[in-house]
């Protein structure tokens, strides 16, 4: 068969505010008013890869690993005869977390690029006292571990005498590379994660003077003011540089591809709602994204769009009939507004036995587990639950919205989660902990 090279490009964690600050040199048609269906990555990518709600194919806080029975978007695509490439910086969109179904070729990036072969020496500074015995503690461990040891050795060497710096590459420069080394065969699907303006926050010197760590999602369930003014700047920064690094990236794709998606998972909170992070509720600092199709049409779309549209445009594009079940519209369509669900469905697992042993009682981790929903609207509204009630927001509110949130969850083809994430190798668990989820 024959039909158009497309790309799918995730910058993870990029919220829709920081976004449209730094990006608004990036071309396509733009949706402004577009909702991921769930608060953090690994539902979000499972409703990219089949169209469904997080409800449905069951891939959740509780169960991260992607098992839905139904077919998988790059199955179809490889079926159909594309070429299937997939390159993730996040180690939750993983070949261990089952991501890499229909993929010709998937590299877990965050495995094998140099912010995981290279000594973390920001990390080790930032954790070590001053003094003589840091970089001789950080020089053994150098030469002991699974690291690159020139490369680690030299990146020691420019710290201790303030040389400009490179911090580790958390996905887009080595991506440029990657997609300047593809190979011509066509047609093409290519899904790329980058990771730049995830915690913990690291940039260029240019960009960012230190590492700055991500504030302990704990604090959401102290119930007190957050200040979280310094991590928003430091994320601000690294966006700042995800913009600059991604225009070679995009320049690349649009040598190579005929169409380019450009989208983030989910935001980021830093103290808005009483919440830190992406591991609670469906606030609209979380939920809320930005989503650009460059290649089609340009301009701007106000009409409310969920990502799991993402799903149906790439098949529509590629002359796949969707698999039955699956939702969305075509994003090129000119698509109408119409209601498109957010959900939370609880806690990480394993978030809720660091509470308990950090001293919240059982009760309090009951009330910040319970399931929330949001519905966005329109051409700007977002209503969504929280533990103190409905909240609203925007413009061009619906008859009842409550009650049209509950017919659409009443609506879902609920599938029953199959369990957690498994076991998790001993370089998973480490990245893990590296970006706060252990």
């Amino acid at each position: 068969m024959s039909g158009p090279d497309v790309a799918v490009v995730v910058l993870d964690t990029l919220r829709s505010d920081a976004f449209d600050r730094q990006f608004d040199w990036l071309p396509g048609l733009r949706f402004e008013h577009a909702f991921a269906p769930s608060h953090f990555t690994t539902p979000v990518h499972a409703s990219l890869f089949t169209g469904r709600y997080p409800t449905e194919h069951a891939v959740r806080a509780k169960a991260r690993r992607f098992d839905y029975p139904g077919p998988a978007l790059a199955e179809q695509l490889s079926e159909a005869g594309y070429t299937t490439r997939g390159w993730s910086a996040n180690p939750n969109v993983s070949t261990e977390y089952g991501f890499d179904r229909g993929f010709g070729e998937f590299r877990d990036a965050w495995k094998h690029d140099d912010f995981a072969a290279v000594f973390d020496w920001e990390r080790h500074i930032h954790d070590t006292d001053p003094g003589a015995n840091r970089y001789l503690s950080g020089l053994a461990a150098c030469l002991s571990g699974d690291y690159r040891t020139v490369p680690s050795l030299q990146r020691g060497l420019d710290f201790k005498f303030d040389r400009e710096r490179s911090p580790p590459d958390k996905g887009a420069r080595s991506a440029v590379d990657a997609v300047r080394r593809l190979s011509p065969d066509s047609p093409a699907f290519l899904f790329l994660n980058l990771m730049e303006v995830h915690a913990p926050y690291v940039a260029p010197s240019e960009y960012l003077d230190e590492r700055v760590e991500s504030l302990p999602f704990e604090l959401t369930l102290a119930e007190e003011p957050i200040d979280g003014e310094r991590e928003r700047a430091a994320y601000d920064a690294c966006a700042a540089y995800l913009s600059d690094v991604y225009r070679e990236l995009f320049e690349a794709l649009r040598e190579r591809f005929d169409y380019v998606v450009t989208l983030s998972d989910h935001g980021h909170c830093f103290g808005e709602h009483g919440t830190v992070g992406h591991g609670y509720g469906v606030f609209p600092e979380l939920t809320r994204v930005p989503l650009v199709v460059s290649g089609g049409p340009e301009g701007r779309s106000s009409s409310a769009v969920s990502l799991l549209d993402v799903h149906r445009t790439v098949l529509e594009l590629a002359g796949v009939d969707p698999p039955e079940g699956a939702r969305g519209v075509d994003l090129l369509a000119d698509p109408e507004p119409r209601p498109c669900l957010t959900e939370y469905h609880g806690l990480y697992d394993y978030r809720i036995p660091e509470l308990l042993v950090a001293g919240y009682s059982e009760e309090r981790v009951e009330r910040y587990d319970a399931e929330l929903r949001g519905l966005a609207a329109g051409t700007g509204y977002y209503g969504y639950e929280t533990r103190e009630g409905f909240v609203e927001s925007g413009t061009g509110r619906p008859e009842d919205p409550e009650a049209l949130l509950a017919e659409l969850v009443a609506g879902l083809d609920a599938r029953e989660a199959d369990g957690g994430g498994g076991e998790a190798s001993a370089a998973l668990s480490s990245r893990l902990e590296d970006l706060g989820y252990l």
